[in-house]
């Protein structure tokens, strides 16, 4: 009998400890929630990419060290606006299924009958077979494992500030995306 005593004891104690964690975790998800204000949250992803003529491994917090946005272009980008969105402290990174070794020789002028002619100031990043960011950003087209032609603006709080999805045959609406900053 003293020991079924001891037991319900020990249960209570248990059962006021549990109660006093979910209160505790209650207050900490609520606090959470009040400082998130519902904004998407972007996975610190790391990929290789292509920059000043080198293949290297990045993460996208490295971006914030140039700015406080990154303009994360999924399936191109459009090239004149490139100092725009830096006047806005975006840095703008195109992310393409391509391997970085392609994007190497699409961004080496005159390396092959197709590669640009000038040498890229915006990264230009592999999200590689896996296709795990595009995924991640909604940007893939789940039956047909194309990216779907989209923008995401991310802060340095890795916040999503802002989307835009291109028409399906159409170019970026850059004026809007471009509002997004004021």
């Amino acid at each position: 009998m003293q020991q079924l005593g001891a037991a319900r004891s020990s249960l209570k104690r248990r059962r006021g400890y549990m109660d006093e964690v979910a209160a505790l975790s209650e207050e900490v998800n609520s606090k959470l929630k009040i400082a998130n204000k519902n904004k998407p949250h972007a996975h610190d992803f790391q990929c290789l990419i292509f920059y000043q003529n080198q293949i290297m491994q990045f993460q996208l917090s490295d971006a914030f060290q140039a700015g406080q946005y990154v303009a994360l272009f999924f399936c191109g980008y459009d090239l004149e606006y490139y100092d725009s969105f830096v006047e806005y402290g975006a840095m703008p990174i195109a992310m393409t299924q391509d391997l970085a070794p392609i994007h190497a020789a699409y961004a080496t002028p005159n390396f092959t009958s197709q590669s640009l002619n000038f040498e890229p100031k915006f990264i230009l990043a592999s999200d590689g077979i896996d296709r795990l960011i595009s995924t991640a950003f909604k940007s893939l087209n789940m039956q047909t494992l194309e990216m779907k032609r989209s923008v995401v603006i991310i802060d340095r709080n890795l916040d999503i500030v802002f989307t835009h999805r291109a028409p399906e045959k159409g170019p970026f609406s850059m004026k809007e995306i471009l509002n997004c900053f004021h």
